[in-house]
């Protein structure tokens, strides 16, 4: 069973009754929708989910129908959709059954984050954070989460955000004594490389990537000794622009020294210098 199956199929389980079924405290259907909706849940039970779907859809379609009516029909093509592999069917009702108050309290939190990950899949980066902050509001503090958010950030160009988040995220890991990951740390580096502003932070993470892989020859498209070149070049312009001339003078001797390192390191040199 795929995962939206699965969260339908669990969320099913809190909520698709109709009619007399109901307890006395629960919502009733509209006489009308209630036999149309049953008929879909037998259907659905029987596993045949077209006729489900055209049940629940007929039961949609009443212009006598309730709210409570609205949301059982929704959950049930929600369920009928993903049953088939339709994800691009059983989403839209699956953000409909997320807004509903009817919604099972115990169930928001599975769909919400299946909603997160399928809005990251379509490239639907400023929907996967909105979807990702709920997460979090409903409790979710997994790093998966916050992850996303910082990727998403980062595919939606708004490097400082996803920068924040991504330091945030490997804070949370070394004071828990682990090590930070290393995509996280490439991300980071990544965005401090875009944000110019923010080369010393670049650097200091590029050393801990190093530490975590040493095997960074093999990574044709990650560093070469001219890319730590430019990046000593930028830290000397962003000095200049910045400081006086006897602290932007310390600064480019500091950016040299560092560059040298990380080239040394990289490729296993005993002796490596940056001169500009």
């Amino acid at each position: 069973m795929s995962r939206v199956a699965l969260i339908a199929a669990l969320f099913l389980g809190y909520a698709v009754v109709t009619g007399t079924s109901l307890a006395e405290e629960q919502p009733k259907n509209s006489p009308a929708a209630g036999k149309l909706l049953q008929a879909a849940d037998t259907a659905r039970q029987a596993k045949n989910y077209a006729e489900c779907i055209v049940k629940a859809k007929e039961a949609q379609a009443l212009p006598t129908k309730n709210a409570y009516d609205s949301f059982l029909a929704s959950s049930l093509l929600m369920a009928a959709y993903a049953a088939q592999g339709n994800t691009t069917e059983a989403v839209p009702y699956m953000e409909q059954v997320v807004e509903s108050p009817y919604q099972p309290a115990a169930a928001k939190g599975q769909i919400l984050k299946y909603l997160m990950s399928y809005a990251y899949q379509q490239k639907s980066y400023e929907k996967s954070i909105a979807y990702a902050e709920r997460v979090r509001a409903a409790g979710d503090s997994s790093e998966d989460t916050a992850v996303l958010i910082a990727q998403s950030y980062y595919l939606l160009g708004k490097y400082k955000e996803a920068m924040s988040g991504m330091e945030s995220v490997i804070a949370r890991a070394e004071q828990a004594g682990k090590k930070p990951s290393e995509k996280g740390l490439n991300v980071i580096w990544s965005c401090a490389v875009k944000l110019k502003d923010q080369m010393y932070s670049a650097l200091e993470r590029l050393d801990e990537i190093i530490e975590l892989d040493p095997d960074l020859t093999t990574k044709r498209d990650f560093l070469d000794a001219n890319s730590a070149y430019a990046l000593a070049v930028s830290l000397f312009d962003i000095a200049e622009q910045k400081y006086q001339s006897e602290d932007a003078a310390a600064r480019r001797r500091d950016a040299a020294d560092r560059a040298s390192n990380i080239v040394r390191r990289t490729y296993r040199r005993k002796s490596v210098e940056v001169h500009l």
